[in-house]
């Protein structure tokens, strides 16, 4: 409930709350800078650690540019994106007014693209600029009308529950993956599921296409099953690797297209070292 306050605090300034708590512990500037103090009450520190849950959820929609940040402020509108990630590479490009072209309200193509990932460009592109330069807005995404709820904050907190108990799963992945770069480990899976197991690590019966041996072999299987979110798709039939990444990139999950990628160079790692013995 705390957090609603924060955001009543930043849109509703003329309230007699606002001007006695920004007259005493944020003169310039909004609830959203306002510094963490030692001396403030219990009512004033519970209100700052209220305010993450708003950092958290919310993002700025875009009017003239000049106040938002390109890479500290979330403005990015692809859901779960909502900050850029692309490195920056031009000291000069500071605000997103610096991404359209002088003097106008419409993007420069050439600066995006080089100075973003290929899907920040994409996504930037297709936000509306309206040429009345209108004011920039700090708005809640998961409400249709942009207005914080507590309901909306509550699913995005379960949700954040979700996601850290994936991270566990990722965790387990990576162990199991550790696990079975030794002959040792994968007789040791093998035997706990009650087969044999190649001493040699290699698989005899398949062609070792790049999907066979990243995907289909045992040994893989062993790695990928361990995880939820991976072990789900083999619920589906894949033609080649590419369709399988593709079917990893659907997800829209940034975290695990990167696990996927680490887990791939790991078993391709694997397999390398096993033939050269």
């Amino acid at each position: 409930m705390l957090a609603k306050q924060v955001w009543r605090l930043y849109h509703k300034r003329d309230t007699l709350l606002y001007k006695v708590l920004s007259a005493k512990y944020f003169l310039e500037g909004s609830i959203l800078e306002a510094p963490i103090s030692s001396n403030g009450s219990y009512v004033w520190k519970s209100i700052l650690q209220s305010r993450e849950v708003i950092l958290k959820g919310a993002i700025w929609r875009v009017g003239d540019g000049h106040s938002i940040s390109i890479w500290e402020h979330k403005w990015h509108p692809e859901p779960r994106r909502s900050k850029i990630v692309s490195p920056r590479l031009d000291a000069s490009v500071e605000k997103v007014y610096d991404l359209f072209y002088p003097n106008t309200m419409e993007w420069n193509i050439e600066l995006l693209e080089s100075s973003f990932y290929p899907w920040e460009v994409e996504a930037i592109r297709r936000i509306y600029m309206s040429k009345l330069r209108q004011v920039n807005c700090f708005v809640w995404p998961l409400s249709p009308d942009g207005s914080y709820t507590v309901k909306t904050a509550y699913h995005m907190l379960a949700s954040e529950e979700c996601v850290e108990k994936n991270l566990e799963d990722q965790n387990s992945l990576k162990s199991q993956a550790l696990h079975l770069e030794s002959s040792k480990g994968l007789a040791t899976y093998k035997a706990k599921q009650g087969t044999s197991a190649n001493p040699s690590g290699l698989c005899e019966e398949h062609q070792e296409t790049i999907l066979h041996v990243l995907w289909l072999c045992d040994h893989a299987k062993a790695v990928w099953k361990s995880s939820f979110c991976f072990s789900k798709l083999y619920q589906r039939v894949f033609k080649s690797f590419l369709d399988l990444f593709e079917a990893v990139l659907e997800q829209g999950s940034v975290f695990n297209v990167v696990v996927f990628a680490t887990t791939v160079w790991s078993l391709w790692q694997r397999q390398n070292r096993l033939r050269e013995q």
